[in-house]
């Protein structure tokens, strides 16, 4: 028996309070904070879990400092609230990475 089939058939040998189905970064990442929150999560994906999703992804977790050129300044700040609460939730996986850059001239122009 396929590990797909065992897993399902252990569906019914509990009680869940949340049954996601769809194992991409949505489905893992809603699993994940409401498992983390106390929730008994079941999360059931057709194929292989993240089997199909964009291979083109970086895996970065930033704070859109593209925006701030465009004077986006709530975005940026959301973006920078959203990505700091992953990093203390799941300091093992989300790790900081500093850079420098620098800014030719600013205009004041959107």
């Amino acid at each position: 028996m396929k590990l797909r089939e065992r897993n399902i058939g252990k569906l019914s040998q509990g009680v869940y309070d949340v049954l996601i189905i769809g194992g991409g970064i949505n489905g893992a990442v809603s699993a994940a904070a409401l498992a983390g929150k106390g929730a008994r999560v079941a999360l059931i994906e057709q194929r292989d879990f993240a089997g199909f999703t964009s291979q083109q992804s970086s895996n970065l977790i930033w704070g859109g400092l593209k925006y701030l050129e465009s004077h986006e300044y709530a975005l940026v700040r959301a973006l920078c609230l959203s990505r700091n609460r992953l990093m203390r939730h799941y300091p093992s996986r989300v790790q900081e990475v500093r850079f420098f850059c620098t800014i030719d001239h600013c205009t004041g122009q959107k």
